[in-house]
């Protein structure tokens, strides 16, 4: 109900949003890092804790899956063989360093060994960066949202972020000193500097994913 002060019509204050919801998952909208890891999680929804904001994402469909699992599978082979690290899948949650209260979940990720501890307790997030980090692009996934992930996994230190758009089939490459630099499909994506020696064609990124049909041209008018 609006409140009259003198003269002045006072209308309400908006009301406070203190869940956030999608799907059957519902949760506080602020949380801290130790609360985030703790709360129980539905598999319908992918959390992540932005500046202590609760954010939702809707589960990918299949051909963002698709990708996620050919870059994840021809990391992962590089990498074992190697024993240089672990590769994670969009199961894992980074809390960044420098950035307060803030837990981010890659796509797929690298960290380099000695990062982690040889045991991780059943619960709890990664207290460290990865070296390399990749980001699907989906229909959830707006422009802002992924450039304000790239721009907290470069400020936590991350080396080589991979933007993967399905649309026009192009992988994007961001470093801190680099700036970016987009690889089409007849390019070839490899894993420098953290990863030198991996190569991976970007055709290969999106096998099993069919590309879009193009937009008819409009005709001139007469």
């Amino acid at each position: 109900m609006a409140t009259t002060v003198g003269t002045e019509i006072v209308p309400p204050a908006e009301p406070v949003v203190e869940t956030v919801t999608l799907g059957r998952t519902t949760a506080p909208r602020y949380m801290t890092l130790e609360e985030f890891d703790e709360f129980p999680w539905s598999d319908d929804a992918q959390p992540e804790l932005v500046r202590g904001e609760v954010r939702l994402s809707p589960m990918p469909g299949l051909a963002h899956s698709r990708i996620v699992r050919n870059i994840f599978v021809a990391l992962y082979a590089h990498v074992l063989a190697r024993d240089v690290g672990e590769v994670f899948g969009d199961g894992i949650g980074y809390v960044l360093p420098e950035l307060p209260r803030t837990n981010r979940g890659p796509d797929v990720s690298f960290i380099r060994t000695g990062k982690l501890p040889a045991e991780a307790p059943v619960k709890g997030s990664a207290r460290a960066a990865p070296d390399l980090a990749v980001e699907v692009l989906s229909p959830s996934n707006t422009a802002r949202k992924v450039e304000e992930k790239v721009a907290d996994y470069v400020a936590a230190g991350v080396a080589v972020v991979w933007i993967v758009n399905p649309r026009l089939r192009r992988v994007t490459v961001r470093t801190p000193e680099g700036g970016a630099r987009a690889l089409d499909e007849d390019a070839t994506l490899d894993g420098a500097p953290v990863l030198p020696d991996f190569t991976l064609r970007v055709a290969d990124v999106f096998a099993g994913v069919r590309a879009p049909t193009p937009r008819p041209r409009r005709g001139k008018r007469a």
